[in-house]
């Protein structure tokens, strides 16, 4: 079996920062020993997938397949996962578990997380507790689940919740579902709860709220961002719990259920189906909702 390859350039000072150490794995086996190295480094890593794509059959740790905890204190302790696919497998028997869960600092960036089934939150990925920082840029989280278990089921896509923040970036959350709230995405009381220049499309929310996105977390931010076809009980696309407390900008929201956000103001756009066409591969690294 071919061993992991690990880059560790020189540790040399630039500007007050140590180079990364950058892995490059190639089965399951590998990328969840990568995964133990970084948890166990007190610096930055980065995991490049190098265009592959890595399906995992089996659970690291706590309904997880991929468990980042990095949560060491010091803010230098970053793990940079890139480039790829990471997919828990389809095939009958695979247990359920969702993709990635992070207690520390954890950048997703060109990567696609699909076919979580966790019966707790967060589907594709958790970030759970003060310690946790996710940012999800250039990616796209698809197709995956959650349902009641362990914990409530919440969150089919992406969930941040406990103090934790969140920051999606350039990146699209399409076809999750989630048994309770947050279809697509699921802010509980996060710390920071923003989505930036993003397409949350296609997910559903059981019978409760939010099938795109779901939010208790005051001071949540949304800008520049498509929330359109999605699916739940009531409030089909964005639900704001806080009644208001979060700040929508230049943004389209297709149903006025579940928000205070007006149509005209702030840029928004509200009432207005954005006419998307399927996720497909347009052109870029990941599958993405083309304007028609």
């Amino acid at each position: 079996m071919r061993k992991t390859r690990t880059y560790r350039p020189s540790l040399e000072v630039l500007e007050g920062r140590i180079n990364p150490a950058m892995f490059f794995p190639t089965t399951e086996a590998e990328l969840k020993a990568d995964v133990v190295t970084a948890n166990g480094n007190d610096e930055a890593d980065v995991i490049d997938l190098a265009g592959q794509t890595i399906t995992l059959t089996s659970e690291q740790f706590g309904l997880s397949g991929l468990f980042v905890d990095l949560d060491n204190g010091n803010p230098a302790s970053t793990l940079t996962i890139q480039n790829g696919t990471i997919s828990r497998s389809m095939e009958l028997g695979t247990p359920r578990f969702r993709v990635v869960r992070t207690d520390g600092p954890l950048n997703l960036s060109n990567v696609t997380i699909q076919n979580g089934f966790v019966e707790d939150i967060g589907g594709g990925v958790v970030a759970f507790g003060a310690d946790a920082i996710l940012n999800i840029t250039d990616s796209t989280i698809s197709n995956n689940i959650a349902v009641e278990g362990e914990g409530g089921g919440d969150g089919g896509g992406v969930a941040v919740a406990f103090s934790a923040s969140g920051t999606i970036t350039n990146s699209t959350i399409s076809g999750n579902s989630a048994e309770d709230d947050g279809g697509g995405v699921f802010f509980r009381v996060a710390s920071t709860a923003e989505i930036y220049n993003s397409t949350i499309s296609n997910n559903f929310a059981g019978t409760t709220t939010g099938g795109g996105v779901f939010t208790d977390s005051t001071g949540t931010v949304i800008s520049s961002t498509i929330i359109a076809n999605n699916t739940s009980g009531t409030a089909p696309d964005l639900f704001d719990a806080t009644t208001g407390a979060i700040i929508v900008t230049d943004s389209l929201i297709e149903t006025a259920d579940g928000h205070t956000v007006n149509d005209g103001v702030n840029g928004n756009i509200v009432g207005q189906d954005p006419n998307t066409g399927p996720l497909q591969n347009n052109g870029g690294s990941t599958e993405t909702h083309a304007l028609l």
